[in-house]
């Protein structure tokens, strides 16, 4: 998942796989554990060095050591994300707390550090079965573990950034929508840029951002980055004039809210624009004809579907073309890209692609003359078993009967 980022950083990350006892552990929860804690070692302003991923043994415990050294970069990000209390490091104590585990930081020089979180090991029940993993690309096991980590995030609160320079304003917004949703706090608006591109949240709520002018340019460029190019905008404003209006609309203003305001009202507001994007993410998920390209709302996200498009489309016949090339080939990150998806179309970037095959495999029923075994190939699936109980799944039917349905 690390490993393209770990190279444009030129820091050389490893595992060290050794042969480990059966554990039963919730892997989607373990696996985001790990990416809170590597993400901000791989963060844009690390170069350099070298991370080691290893088991960590305990009595009744299991876990997870992360090494990190030639860097100090790295050894700072620890000291400030995970020991003074960074939104990051707080989210991460959370979680391992909910399963019981906990975090050691022994730091132990300025360029190098040891990062260690436990788990409690526990007995499977009686009768439990781990599951094989299958070998073909195309199967369920293929991505699974982003997958169960994208789920999980389905589960969660939704993300909101909140851009706000009045403490106490801010203050109210938190205490208002904190309970039901998981906030990012940026100072200044060009930290708020910067957030918003690499967690991609699934709102912005923008206030005072310094000056009126700060807003507004905040906002023209989150709608014209590609990747917070479709994230909904709520402004809000003492100014109620109608030109005031006007150019928030200009620059991509999706909701506009004038002060003073309640609570209530607001999160009335918050919760029609998630609602509104889940229905469209419905009306995709429901239409066989829809192509991929057609999620967009906008000029910029259209000019983002069209790219994984083109790059699927030539990448159709090879079985083994995954997420991590699909990310690379997009220069993003894996995080940015399952982000972006789960915003855009309501699915990981996995079924995304499949998705993409199995239209494409639809026309090819229907207009040519290959046959089903010819055509399941020709969109990178390399089991028919499985092809066919995914194409089933989707259209309906089974692929040989799928032209007679007109």
């Amino acid at each position: 998942m690390f490993a393209s980022r770990a190279r444009e950083k030129q820091v050389k990350l490893t595992c060290a796989a050794e042969e480990q006892p059966l554990l039963w552990l919730d892997a989607a929860k373990l696996e985001k554990i790990l990416v809170m804690v590597l993400t901000p070692l791989l963060q844009p302003a690390v170069s350099g060095g070298s991370i080691v991923i290893r088991p960590d043994f305990r009595p009744e415990t299991w876990g997870l050591a992360v090494e990190f050294s030639g860097n100090r970069g790295m050894a700072e990000v620890v000291a400030r994300v995970f020991k003074e209390g960074e939104p990051t490091g707080l989210l991460l104590r959370q979680l391992l707390g909910i399963l019981g585990g906990e975090m050691v930081l022994p730091l132990t020089g300025a360029t190098s550090g040891r990062i260690v979180f436990t788990l409690p090991v526990n007995h499977p029940p009686a009768g439990a079965l781990p599951a094989a993993p299958a070998a073909d690309g195309n199967k369920p096991a293929t991505g699974m573990a982003a997958e169960a980590m994208s789920l999980e995030e389905d589960r969660e609160q939704p993300l909101l950034l909140l851009v706000e320079s009045n403490q106490e304003l801010k203050e109210f917004l938190r205490e208002g929508l904190g309970p039901e949703f998981r906030i990012l706090e940026p100072d200044q608006a060009e930290q708020a840029l910067a957030v918003a591109g690499d967690q991609v949240p699934d709102l912005v709520i923008l206030g005072s951002a310094g000056t009126p002018e700060a807003a507004t340019e905040l906002c023209r460029k989150l709608k014209a980055d590609r990747m917070t190019s479709h994230i909904p905008i709520i402004l809000f404003t003492a100014d109620d004039s109608e030109t005031a209006q006007l150019k928030a609309l200009e620059v991509g203003v999706d909701d506009y809210l004038t002060k003073p305001f309640r609570m209530p009202l607001f999160k009335a507001r918050v919760e029609n624009l998630l609602q509104s994007r889940r229905r469209w993410h419905e009306h995709f998920q429901g239409d066989a004809t829809l192509q991929p390209r057609e999620l967009a709302l906008n000029r910029v996200d259209a000019d983002f579907l069209q790219r994984v498009e083109e790059i699927v489309t030539k990448n159709l016949a090879d079985y083994e073309f995954d997420i991590d090339q699909l990310a690379q080939q997009m220069a993003v990150s894996r995080r940015q890209l399952f982000r972006k998806f789960k915003a855009l179309a309501g699915c990981t970037p996995n079924v995304f692609v499949r998705e993409i095959r199995l239209k494409r495999a639809a026309e090819l029923l229907k207009n040519s003359p290959l046959t089903v075994s010819e055509i399941i190939y020709a969109v990178g699936f390399s089991d028919p078993k499985y092809f066919r109980a995914v194409f089933k799944e989707r259209f309906g039917v089974l692929p040989g009967e799928y032209p007679k349905q007109g």
